[in-house]
């Protein structure tokens, strides 16, 4: 059935998020699939098509259990990392990210996978699925005191980490990085 697949691909192939929606159908049997898999594409990039009415049981409350195991730096990381829109990153982008050491992020980082808010996607490198990524970015909106800087940071950063790649082209123009540094 297409209709399913579609399901499936919009849950990520989470078994907590099947979970959830494969709950939510058979609690609405006279409800189409298809209208449950409307409502996912609706949803798309964010939890609301994963709400329910136990909220203990949704995806926003599930992540929460463990959010709120983390310490205040992990917690702070985790925020920040809808920010970088790569599939993955690196320590060295987590610590400019948010302002710390690498060593700092590397702790951060650790716990976040420990949390499994966070995957290794191979050495020195991190992933989350969107729907995590979607439940950080709630939060860091609702904790702006943290957001301000981190993009500029990651600005630099990023054309930091090009400028040896960039080097030999012709009519490179970096010198503006210079006002953004700190």
């Amino acid at each position: 059935m297409a209709v399913v697949e579609e399901i499936v691909a919009r849950c990520g192939r989470l078994p907590l998020a099947l979970a959830l929606v494969a709950a939510r159908a058979a609690s609405r049997p006279e409800q189409p699939l298809t209208r449950l898999a409307a409502e996912l594409t609706t949803a798309q990039g964010s939890l609301g098509g994963f709400d329910e009415d136990d909220s203990a049981n949704a995806v926003r409350g599930v992540f929460s259990w463990s959010y709120r195991t983390l310490g205040a730096e992990a917690k702070r990381v985790f925020r920040l990392l809808p920010l970088h829109r790569a599939s993955d990153v690196g320590t060295a982008t987590l610590a400019r990210a948010a302002g710390v050491s690498r060593e700092a992020a590397a702790a951060a980082a650790g716990e976040l996978v420990r949390a499994r808010l966070l995957d290794v996607r191979g050495h020195d490198r991190y992933g989350a699925h969107d729907l995590v990524l979607a439940y950080a970015a709630e939060l860091g909106r609702a904790a702006e005191a943290d957001r301000p800087a981190a993009p500029r940071r990651l600005y630099v950063h990023s054309h930091r980490s090009a400028r040896p790649v960039a080097r030999p082209l012709p009519g490179r123009a970096d010198a503006h990085l210079e006002e953004w540094a700190f």
